[in-house]
């Protein structure tokens, strides 16, 4: 890919500066930024991810053109774990904080109770809920409701052409249904596996304490056996399966 755009920049009449990595390449930015008018980056790279030097030059220079670049589908594609475990026969953690970022930019965070309520005041309204934020106000939800910011966000109406959520208050009778009607239910095998496949992540993460990388075309991490050889436990005679 970094051939490719080095050619095609070159074919334009144009000189490319190429980084080898993130700070290279905010560095890059930060030494020419009067003679960049364009700023090309894989999503993933080395040292600093392509989303990351992306902030950090639109913090210097908030009009900055930047396009991002990924061979990679919309998937977690980089997960950082950290968490403290009980030093007794409980294996588990008892705080612990997960960041997952997607190939598309955004970042979704796996924390406690106690940990959410220090970064974000919505979690004082209960816990068991997902926040989304974004640059305009936020969205709280649990099984004991919803709460925006605005408060109008709620009573916002989805248009024919927009996207919709499949209905359901009945998530037992929905499966059934679709068995019957041969149609989709509202938890498809699909999501099943992709919310799994987060929580594998997330507890190899913390388990490692440390930065991973994800191919979710190979469905393994990269350049990392140490991970890799938690994806899966040996399996007691006689038991077996197949893939």
């Amino acid at each position: 890919m970094l051939r490719t755009c080095s050619i095609a920049v070159a074919r334009a009449g144009l000189r490319a500066v190429v980084a080898e990595n993130g700070v290279a390449g905010l560095e890059s930015f930060i030494d020419l930024r009067d003679e960049i008018c364009l700023v090309l980056a894989d999503i993933i790279m080395p040292v600093m991810s392509g989303v990351e030097m992306a902030v950090k030059i639109l913090e210097l220079d908030k009009d900055a053109k930047i396009v991002l670049m990924s061979g990679y589908s919309d998937s977690v594609i980089e997960i950082e774990g950290r968490a403290r475990y009980y030093e007794d026969i409980r294996d588990v953690p008892y705080s612990w904080t997960v960041e997952q970022k997607y190939a598309s930019g955004p970042t979704v965070i796996h924390m406690d109770l106690v940990t959410a309520k220090k970064r974000a005041k919505q979690f004082e309204l209960g816990g068991m809920a997902s926040l989304v934020t974004g640059s305009k106000g936020w969205i709280w939800v649990s099984r004991q409701g919803v709460r925006t910011e605005p408060e109008s966000l709620a009573q916002t109406a989805i248009g024919p052409n927009e996207k919709h959520v499949l209905f359901s208050d009945d998530h037992k009778q929905n499966f059934l249904d679709a068995i019957r009607k041969k149609a989709r239910p509202i938890s498809p095998i699909t999501a099943a596996v992709h919310a799994e496949t987060m929580c594998q992540q997330s507890a190899i993460a913390m388990q490692l304490q440390r930065r991973l990388r994800w191919d979710p075309k190979a469905e393994r991490f990269i350049d990392d056996e140490q991970a890799n050889r938690l994806l899966s436990r040996a399996i007691r005679a006689p038991w077996s399966y197949t893939t």
